[in-house]
């Protein structure tokens, strides 16, 4: 878990120490799974997958939809689920 940061280009992006590292790595680019927090109306929701301006992202058929209820024991078991993992 991390906080984001918008650069300068509105792009939002994981929180580091610094420019330099920000030009040397892109942490998000280490994972398979980024997920991203948003809230509405009816409540805080998980971003399974983003768009060109975040980072967010899974792999293909790992959710129905992009915003899932934000619920980290649902994410746990399915990504246990998905990948085939004994609990």
């Amino acid at each position: 878990m991390t906080h984001t940061d918008v650069d300068d280009n509105g792009f939002v992006k994981m929180k580091t120490a610094g420019k330099l590292i920000d030009n040397l790595l892109v942490p998000e680019g280490m994972f398979t799974i980024v997920l991203g927090m948003t809230k509405n109306d009816t409540g805080h929701y998980f971003v399974t997958n983003g768009s060109t301006m975040d980072p967010y992202k899974s792999p293909m058929g790992m959710w129905d939809d992009k915003l899932i209820p934000n619920d980290l024991k649902l994410v746990d078991d399915r990504i246990c689920e998905f990948w085939d993992i004994e609990k």
